[in-house]
């Protein structure tokens, strides 16, 4: 290379680098604008908040709020809000965020209040909130401006008229071309803006929050909020917070708007406090799906309580001259998504004018539904063990409407690597899966512990070792404790009825003694049985498989079954009759209980609720797992070993909820219901069929399922 190439080159590289040096500043800067730009408006619409606020609730005469006016004056403080002492919040206070950079407050505000032209009204005043940001310099530059009219007299406004705004703006799920931290703080000051040239309007605004309430209340996702999304992680469950230096908005999912349990370089936020966040609650997302329905409502129910509670408190100190308690963490009583678009179908006449504005852009977020539950497991006791109920149909038909039903429970028990399993082969006699059937007595009233008439309990035996053989042997009648015919292992059940105590709800209880946790293929007489250790019989590599199988749509093709491939791996039914409405055997919660016919209430339909837990008798209380700190109860009680389950007895499929009706997400293999499938009259094709066909170029499992 000569000389005179080597110069052109370099030449050439210093072009390119300077190029790509004054990109690279150019987006910087304007990274840097836009975030200047968020923070502005966020605190001029905030100021503008607290204003509206003070004329509302504090303002005699429209003329008070003249004192807000701040002339040609500019002040560091980012809030009007005063101190217990009457000073105003000091500049670095949470409510005001501004910062010192070289020894001056980097942002200042300036406030002008000034009558409204043109219009005969004293009451009325037009504000406006300016923010400014110090240059190197030392000259300011203005930011945002956010004007609004005030009213300082609420009485000379006509009687109102009031609008219901729902905004959905998910906490953690990301906006379609939308800065989630800006959004609100502009929408707000839309509404307030709306409002004021509007005399009379009042938009009464709903905040939509929170997908859903996640069933696994132990889950903390990771959220970077000091440390930029590059920096590495050691966790799996990840939120990427805040961005790095140069992207248009600081953060991607903001840990300010979160109110569910995460956890922060700093450690954990929103957990449990029974004085701040007594009610916390987990992210419902892709890896946690949310609490069903009856569920989800209870909660939500329990936390809406305790706010009533809180806001009368501090309301109680007020009026005594008091120092009030603090806000929870929380204390928005809008309900989740899950709960909101079930009210909307279930109550449409509710929502009549009601607008509902999505602020996440152009896709519609929908909350993680699925209608079935989870498996109990107790980790530290018997790791990998899995057991879980499903009733066969989601709505049952009960006495008095178009025929009736009797319930079927069907049980399974499995572990969570049969590929490797060298533990037990069955439950200990000790750990039995115990059933709770709520608010019902399926048992005699002459204390000899047999079940109510009809009641039936049926087991399949087979894989393990009972009395010398492994051999499968068709669903029958199970044993109960104390027959003296049972074999050593044998499946056997225990029934009793609980009362706890007035107030609390009673219930059947059932345990299901040496239910076997794998299902390996037997032959017998030529005839192979049980599942076959391969990826078509084992279901995502496990022994369960709860929905039906086979071209049956009556859970037959058990694992009873011979040959290979898919079968129901259900160990336990238990047939609820129908009697029991005629009967009278559901329970209120008096002590003794009264016994009465649903159909006989203003409620003829019935929620049966099933719970389902491996039974510990090493703790004080055996009923308490699946417990997790919330309200007056401070401890973590074996948290995942509860399941809960639920089958609507019902004359008409329109009983059960709407977000309850449809499989939604997962494999449409775990449906367990038949009233979901293809031709019933109930639900059909409620199933995930969007999931998959099952069918590829060179495997076809649909009969497997069809």
């Amino acid at each position: 290379m000569t000389l005179l190439e080597l110069t052109i080159a370099v030449v050439v590289i210093v072009i390119t680098a300077s190029s790509m040096i004054g990109h690279l500043a150019v987006t910087f800067r304007g990274a840097n604008a836009e975030r200047d730009r968020v923070f502005a408006y966020n605190a001029a619409q905030s100021i503008l908040s607290e204003i509206h606020a003070f004329a509302a609730d504090s303002l005699d005469e429209p003329q008070d709020i003249d004192a807000f006016d701040d002339g040609a004056n500019m002040w560091p403080n980012l809030t009007v809000v005063e101190a217990s002492d009457g000073a105003l919040l000091a500049p670095d206070h949470p409510a005001s965020r501004n910062v010192m950079r070289d020894g001056h407050w980097v942002w200042t505000r300036q406030v002008s209040v000034a009558p409204v032209p043109e219009v005969q009204n004293n009451s009325l005043r037009y504000v406006t909130v300016r923010i400014y940001k110090r240059k190197d310099d030392g000259d300011s530059t203005l930011v945002a401006s956010v004007s609004s009219i005030v009213n300082g007299l609420a009485a000379s406004y006509p009687t109102a008229q009031v609008f219901d705004v729902f905004f959905i703006a998910i906490e953690n799920i990301p906006g379609w071309w939308v800065h989630m931290e800006s959004i609100r703080p502009f929408m707000e000051s839309i509404v307030t803006e709306i409002e004021g040239k509007n005399p009379g309007l009042e938009v009464r605004t709903h905040w939509i929050t929170k997908s859903g309430y996640g069933r696994d209340e132990t889950y903390r996702p990771y959220v970077n909020d000091t440390v930029d999304s590059e920096t590495q992680v050691d966790w799996v469950y990840y939120y990427p917070g805040r961005m790095p230096d140069g992207n248009a908005s600081t953060y991607y999912y903001v840990p300010s708007a979160m109110r569910a349990r995460f956890v922060t370089e700093s450690g954990e936020v929103n957990g449990y406090d029974d004085v701040s966040n007594p009610f916390p609650y987990a992210f419902a997302d892709h890896f946690n799906h949310a609490m069903r329905y009856p569920r989800a409502k209870e909660f939500h129910d329990a936390r809406v309580a305790s706010m009533h509670a809180r806001a009368q408190e501090i309301l109680l100190a007020k009026s005594n001259g008091t120092k009030p308690p603090d806000e929870f963490t929380d204390m928005s009583e809008e309900p989740t998504l899950q709960m909101f678009l079930e009210d909307l179908n279930a109550n449409p006449a509710t929502y009549q004018h009601a607008v509902v504005l999505n602020l996440h852009g152009e896709l519609l977020p929908l909350p993680p539904l699925r209608n079935y539950s989870d498996a109990a497991k107790d980790p530290a006791g018997l790791p990998g063990v899995r057991v879980v109920t499903h009733s066969e149909e989601l709505r049952t038909a009960r006495p008095g409407g178009s025929g009736a039903s009797d319930v079927k429970l069907r049980v399974y028990a499995y572990v969570d690597d049969p590929w490797t399993w060298t533990g037990i082969d069955r439950l200990p006699e000790t750990r039995p899966i115990a059933l709770q059937i709520m608010d019902v007595d399926l048992l005699k009233d002459n204390g000899s512990g047999k079940l109510w008439d009809d009641v039936v309990i049926e087991n399949l035996r087979g894989g393990v070792d009972v009395d010398g053989t492994s051999e499968y042997f068709p669903l029958d009648e199970s044993g109960k404790a104390g027959d003296g015919s049972l074999k050593s292992g044998e499946m056997y059940y225990e029934a009793s009825f609980v009362d706890p105590g007035p107030g609390q709800r009673k219930f059947t209880l059932l345990k299901l003694y040496n239910t076997p946790v794998v299902s390996p293929p037997v032959t017998a007489d030529g005839v192979t049985r049980g599942l076959l250790a391969n990826e078509r019989s084992r279901l995502y590599g496990l022994e369960y498989v709860p929905s039906c199988a086979g071209s049956s749509k009556d859970f037959s093709k058990d694992l009873y079954a011979s040959g290979d491939g898919p079968k129901n791996t259900a160990r336990w039914v238990i047939t609820v009759p129908a009697n029991v409405w005629d009967d009278k055997r559901f329970t209120d919660l008096s002590s003794p209980p009264n016994y009465y016919d649903p159909r006989d209430t203003s409620e003829p339909d019935h929620l049966l609720t099933v719970r389902t837990r491996i039974w510990d008798p090493s703790l004080s209380d055996p009923y308490s797992t699946g417990t997790t700190p919330r309200g007056a109860i401070v401890d973590f009680v074996e948290p995942h070993n509860f399941s809960e389950t639920y089958t609507w007895w019902a004359d008409s499929p329109d009983d059960v909820p709407f977000t309850e009706r449809f499989q939604f997400r997962g494999d449409p293999r775990h449906n367990p219901y038949k009233d979901l499938l293809d031709g019933d009259p109930d639900f059909p094709n409620g199933y995930n069929w969007f999931f998959d066909n099952l069918s590829s170029g060179t495997e076809n499992a649909v009969a497997d399922f069809a």
